[in-house]
């Protein structure tokens, strides 16, 4: 049992200094990304959530609804692109940082556009 808590304390250190060596990289290209792909701002989406909500009468509105379905449609839209621009990356490595979980910095970026607030709970 001790070496697979040893394994796990490998494993988050390896990632921290792979976040911390790459970490810019990261943030610039998710930057670009969302610059050369997403043509509509953040505000914009929610002010037209927020307009089907007063249109369908809705009692209120939930953010954790609201960003699950951001990230349907996003997933359904950006996540093979973005796994494809990924591939080109030379300094992107799956076994720190998968597709999946800068699939979901994306979306917080998207939301924040600060991806060094979001940066270090990725992955």
């Amino acid at each position: 049992m001790g070496k697979i808590v040893q394994l796990s304390g490998y494993r988050k250190k390896s990632r921290l200094e792979y976040l911390a060596k790459h970490g810019h990289q990261i943030a610039e290209f998710l930057h670009g990304f969302i610059a050369r792909n997403i043509e509509t701002d953040y505000e914009s989406v929610h002010y037209a959530y927020l307009a089907g909500c007063r249109e369908d009468n809705a009692e209120a509105w939930d953010y954790s609804e609201f960003r699950e379905a951001l990230r349907d449609a996003f997933e359904d839209s950006y996540f093979e692109i973005l796994k494809k621009e990924l591939s080109t990356q030379t300094w992107f490595d799956s076994r720190y940082a998968s597709p999946k979980q800068l699939f979901e910095l994306c979306l917080s970026t998207y939301i924040t556009e600060e991806p060094q607030r979001v940066l270090p709970k990725a992955t």
